[in-house]
């Protein structure tokens, strides 16, 4: 990688955003830049509140298509780093996972705090009550229909993921983002949130982001630098 990475301690509470980029390596492409999903798309058509309203099933078809997809990647060298780095924390010292990402592959790497902030392809919402449950299960005992727990662009972030990430935020001594240059709103604020109590901001990125609300950047593959970066080979 041709740097010097200094290790977080492992009594340090942690708070990581992740982004599409850190899923890149595992074949899922990125959201925007080149290769990007969105560049495919017609968002308009596919991924947002009015167009849920204007034809549910194609919404539905395109996120489940999205979840075939996800499903057949495996989480890679960054995502299985992460869930090592949060085992092995000392007593009292907190390792949150803040994602912007759908595909699951956190939890499939093993990690255990996740909070998946715009709502996750593994999970169902009923449309009517709220109530979450595994994808395939039939139809809420309320009766409502659900659709897939992801956040459109227009909708409302999940308040409990919301929550758990400022709770994380304000107890952070390290704040890393890995996959995303921390430009993009909400996640932009995330970054500012965590200098305010003090924590050291690190962005990990193949390139950089040229967002100096970040003490340091590390430029290369997350997957070469995340074991380094918290003492986890």
């Amino acid at each position: 990688m041709g740097q010097a990475v200094e290790t977080i301690p492992k009594s340090a509470s942690v708070a990581v955003l992740t982004g599409a980029g850190i899923s890149v390596p595992s074949g899922l492409a990125p959201f925007r830049g080149p290769g990007g999903m969105w560049n495919d798309i017609d968002i308009e058509e596919y991924v947002t509140a009015e167009a849920f309203q204007r034809n549910r099933d194609k919404v539905i078809g395109f996120l489940h298509d999205m979840r075939k997809v996800a499903r057949e990647a495996a989480p890679n060298g960054a995502h299985l780093a992460l869930a090592r780095a949060e085992a092995v924390r000392e007593d009292n010292a907190r390792f949150d996972i803040i994602t912007q990402n759908i595909d699951g592959l956190h939890a499939r790497a093993g990690s255990r705090r996740v909070h998946e902030i715009h709502g996750s392809l593994e999970v169902e919402r009923c449309e009517a009550c709220g109530t979450l449950a595994a994808p395939g299960e039939t139809g809420c005992p309320c009766g409502g229909r659900r659709r897939p727990h992801v956040v459109l662009f227009g909708e409302m972030l999940p308040e409990d993921a919301v929550r758990a990430t400022q709770v994380a935020l304000q107890g952070c001594d390290y704040f890393v983002a890995v996959g995303t240059s921390g430009f993009v709103w909400p996640a932009a604020g995330f970054v500012l949130e965590a200098r305010s109590v003090g924590a050291r901001c690190i962005n990990v990125n193949v390139e950089g982001s040229g967002n100096d609300a970040f003490h340091e950047e590390l430029i290369g593959p997350a997957e070469e630098i995340l074991p380094s970066l918290f003492g986890v080979r």
